[in-house]
């Protein structure tokens, strides 16, 4: 399991009224102490500590409106204590507390209306333990409740309509476990099936529509540590349109930690971009099928990192989709631009190099919705 006294988590809010009510991407660390960043345009940032304590334990952050003022606040897990719930003024100020009953062993969060009752509820991955569903009364107080009776150790999760019907609808990247969907019968009660029969270190997942038929299917990222590695690092798993999956494994890229997806080059619909150990970061670009053609992200040796994860946004304004990597402790992150067409380059965002865990995006196309760490696009918004 990751910690986090090695790494930091980064969280983008892209396109939706940013922690001061602007319209540029902020950017939120989660490391021993969390901090915001906010944009001062074209992609420069400063930054200043969220009043959420200090922890060794900080793990992941979803973002959304919890208590219905139109602005987004924060959640932050953590793996060892309580989690934590940041509500923001709007001023580049946030209340933070103990989320409550949503309990230890949290390694990430989503945020999405689960019950479909209009506000936005938590969906907390879990470690060893039942992954737990937290729905809203309205006013960011919350009653939790396990999802199923999996006992999974959870690294990533994820929210889409995956059968048409009744949705939101969730999905679980396992450790060493097989990957599990969970379909909402519309009052946030789920039915839980595996997505495949493999066994994968999976450490992330991003939802879309890969092919263009049957909604959106699902990306997994898949860690391998030991040597000699042989997991594939991208497992595809195309929707047949009622939430079940046909799933093919990709071996020519290994060792990813994170996932994305986005239109990099403009055709042929979504994209993805996985960071990676050790090496350099990969694009995988569609050819609208749900097959990819994947090459480094940046050519120079100064390029290879060990990343933790990705987050995907037009950070300078360029109408390209760029990329910005969380690198491990004594590493600063980096922000690699695209020039349109899936080819980038690559320098490093500020000079601390704290290191990083993961990254979280949001959505620019529907700021009232919530998003999760590591998962770069939502079947329920507008993907670009």
């Amino acid at each position: 399991m990751k910690r986090l006294l090695q790494w930091t988590l980064v969280a983008s809010f892209i396109g939706w009224p940013n922690l001061a009510g602007a319209q540029q991407p902020d950017l939120i660390f989660i490391n021993s102490q969390p901090r915001y960043c906010t944009n001062g345009g074209a992609g420069s940032y400063s930054c200043a500590d969220l009043p959420s304590g200090s922890s060794d334990y900080w793990y992941g952050v979803a973002v959304g409106d919890l208590n219905g003022d139109s602005r987004p606040d924060v959640v932050i897990t953590n793996v060892a204590f309580a989690n934590s719930l940041c509500l923001n003024d709007g001023n580049w100020s946030f209340a933070c507390g103990d989320f409550g009953s949503g309990s230890k062993s949290s390694t990430n969060a989503a945020i999405e209306d689960m019950d479909n009752d209009g506000d936005l509820d938590v969906v907390f991955a879990k470690a060893n333990t039942e992954n737990e569903l937290c729905l809203n009364d309205g006013s960011a107080s919350f009653s939790c409740d396990v999802v199923s009776a999996d006992t999974n150790t959870t690294y990533g999760v994820a929210v889409g309509d995956l059968d048409g019907i009744l949705g939101p609808d969730l999905v679980f990247a396992n450790s060493h476990d097989r990957n599990r969907v969970c379909l909402n019968d519309g009052s946030a009660s789920f039915s839980c099936s595996d997505v495949s029969t493999e066994e994968w270190y999976s450490q992330d997942i991003a939802v879309g529509d890969l092919d263009g038929a049957n909604g959106p299917d699902l990306v997994f990222s898949n860690y391998d540590s030991l040597p000699p590695i042989t997991d594939p690092g991208m497992s595809v798993c195309l929707n047949n349109g009622a939430g079940s999956f046909a799933c093919s494994d990709d071996t020519s890229i290994v060792a990813t930690t994170g996932v994305a997806l986005a239109d990099l080059d403009g055709t042929d619909g979504l994209d993805a971009v996985f960071s990676k150990k050790s090496w350099f970061s990969a694009a995988c670009l569609n050819n609208g099928t749900g097959s990819f053609s994947c090459h480094d992200v940046g050519s120079a040796e100064v390029d290879k990192h060990n990343s933790n994860d990705v987050a995907l946004a037009d950070i300078n304004g360029d109408g390209h989709i760029d990329a910005v990597f969380a690198n491990k402790r004594e590493e600063s992150d980096h922000a690699c631009l695209n020039d349109g067409t899936g080819v980038f380059t690559c320098g490093a965002v500020g000079s601390e190099d704290t290191g990083s865990a993961a990254v979280a995006t949001i959505s620019p196309w529907n700021f009232s919705d919530g998003f999760e760490s590591g998962d770069a696009t939502r079947w329920s918004s507008t993907v670009p």
